[in-house]
């Protein structure tokens, strides 16, 4: 009889490590569909990782900045593990306003994020990355 309760256990436990695993990297890979960098009176911010597995997404940005210095990037950035992140997308704009969503073709899966960057220190505008993977 404990020969084949200790089989019953072994696979309980084998069953229940399976599923926490699926479990585990189903969650890492889960990340939104959105990445907003918000500029607040700094030089540059950073928006959260999301993936872009299906080659495009779109950019949209508003540039609020004030001051002599107000030129203003909205960048896409690959997020990889050595430093510095490439830039995938990169586009200025010169004086206060705003573009809309712009469709960008991403050539490689990966995770993304968005960047807003400044001249000035007192920067201040929004930079967002929206995925379009289904």
């Amino acid at each position: 009889m404990s020969i084949i309760a200790n089989k019953v256990n072994f696979k309980v436990i084998v069953l229940l490590s399976l599923l926490l695993t699926g479990l585990f990297a189903s969650s890492a890979f889960a990340l939104g569909k959105t990445s907003t960098a918000t500029l607040s009176y700094a030089s540059q911010a950073n928006g959260s990782n999301i993936n872009i597995w299906d080659g495009a997404a779109t950019i949209s940005a508003s540039n609020t900045t004030a001051g002599s210095q107000p030129t203003f990037s909205a960048v896409i950035r690959k997020s990889v593990t050595l430093l510095p992140d490439p830039e995938v997308y990169h586009k200025n704009l010169y004086s206060r306003g705003s573009f809309g969503p712009t469709k960008v073709s991403i050539s490689s899966a990966s995770t993304y994020y968005a960047q807003a960057q400044t001249l000035s220190s007192l920067g201040s505008g929004k930079v967002t990355v929206v995925s379009l993977d289904k």
